[in-house]
């Protein structure tokens, strides 16, 4: 039995799902296209020194590491953005406090006093219900 459980829309899980995929191919791209390169580059050279060249390395770990950075940003927005849409055209919160009061066998007051304490000692009875609430 799943004690919290969140829904989500079917788009936003193939959203999540299709960047997942792509970001998982591009990863075995870029670490195939390295290994073969690397065995390519130590069979053509046996006998003679490796130049690294250590700016060139650099540079491209910067740009990887700023196109990363412009990836977060953007999910960080669309998520704010998409969350944002949601409240505004549904009360979730309400209906979620409602769940979870239910789900837990709780009234409102008591959940309420849960959330807005920093901590919360819970009392389970012998058959594995909330028995008691003390926030600490």
């Amino acid at each position: 039995m799943n004690l919290l459980t969140t829904k989500r829309s079917s788009w936003g899980f193939l959203l999540d799902s299709l960047l997942t995929l792509m970001a998982w191919g591009t990863f075995l791209l870029l670490i195939g296209q390295g290994i073969s390169s690397m065995i390519i580059d130590l069979g053509s050279r046996q006998g003679q020194t490796i130049d690294f060249t250590p700016l060139q390395s650099l540079s491209s770990y910067v740009l990887i590491a700023a196109f990363n950075a412009l990836v977060i940003i953007f999910w960080g927005t669309y998520r704010t953005l998409i969350i944002r849409y949601f409240r505004k055209h549904r009360n979730l919160e309400v209906q979620y406090d409602q769940e979870r009061a239910v789900q837990f066998n709780l009234s409102m007051p008591q959940l309420s006093n849960m959330q807005s304490s920093r901590r919360t000692i819970i009392h389970h009875s012998t058959q594995g219900q909330i028995a008691g609430l003390e926030a600490a």
